[in-house]
């Protein structure tokens, strides 16, 4: 049900099923992956930092809870604790592609494009032919040419 109601968007009705599952005390860490996850759907810092400390007290040293760490570090707006979150992430698990993405992004938005650009080489090193990877970094090649070519265009 949980992932039914997330797929239409129905955050809360989501929210509800998984403090359900919590109250009924049926908590694995799987149920506070989700809580986090959809937390930060739903953009409530609170709630997802309280889901967090409850990740941290069943799987410390897993690659998912060092990305929801990164992922609360940003909406909370810490982009340096975001950062060393997917970083941890990734030594965690060299092969878990979404936080290479997030880490370019996290650097595209900062102004560190070379970095952007060597975290995805590093990434694509990795992870050879992951398609989503590749269409990624190339709609951010593109995006990034755009701009830079913007800002230094003697037209500008």
């Amino acid at each position: 049900r949980f992932f039914r109601l997330k797929k239409q968007g129905r955050f809360k009705e989501a929210m509800e099923v998984i403090k359900a599952s919590e109250k009924w005390h049926l908590v694995t860490a799987e149920v506070y992956f989700k809580h986090t996850a959809l937390a930060l759907d739903l953009k409530d810092r609170a709630e997802a930092e309280f889901a967090l400390e409850k990740v941290m007290t069943v799987q410390p040293f897993h690659e998912y809870t060092a990305y929801l760490q990164g992922q609360v570090a940003l909406l909370k707006g810490q982009g340096d604790e975001a950062e060393k979150a997917f970083q941890r992430a990734i030594e965690l698990e060299p092969r878990y592609s979404l936080c290479y993405l997030k880490l370019a992004e996290l650097y595209l938005s900062s102004g560190k494009y070379q970095e952007a650009a060597d975290i995805m080489e590093r990434g694509l090193s990795i992870l050879g032919n992951d398609a989503g990877l590749w269409n990624t970094l190339r709609s951010e090649e593109r995006r990034v040419g755009k701009e830079c070519r913007s800002r230094w265009s003697p037209y500008h």
